[in-house]
């Protein structure tokens, strides 16, 4: 199923006032729709519920401090079938990583996993 931008839900986190260009936002569609089709039926299904329109969000690579980088969160919660676990891209890297959001809210940076089925697969 190929991604739609203007279908992706909007989504309330901690966000910097960063605008994510129509190049940019393209580039991640692509990417997603690159490899969304080699997850399994379940993860693929949630993938396509859980992506949201592309914002930046403050993160730390450590779980303790404050937060020292940013990223484009592409998942998120939406009411249904939830994670603590959301998917990133990462512009410098051109791949997907994970961010965990702890239970006091802190989004914590995992890292890189690659694509973003690698990605999702990884959760």
């Amino acid at each position: 199923m190929l991604l739609e931008v203007d279908s992706m839900a909007p989504c309330k986190l901690r966000t910097k006032n960063y605008t994510i260009s129509s190049e940019i936002t393209l580039n991640i569609k692509y990417r997603i729709n690159e490899t969304i089709n080699c997850l399994s039926d379940n993860l693929k299904q949630w993938a396509n519920n859980h992506l949201i329109k592309p914002i930046y969000v403050d993160v730390s690579k450590n779980t303790e401090g404050e937060y020292n980088d940013k990223v484009i969160q592409v998942t998120g919660n939406i009411g249904n079938n939830d994670s603590s676990y959301h998917v990133y891209y990462d512009i410098k890297e051109d791949k997907f990583g994970l961010i965990c959001v702890l239970e006091n809210g802190f989004m914590w940076n995992m890292g890189i996993y690659g694509e973003f089925s690698e990605t999702v697969i990884s959760m």
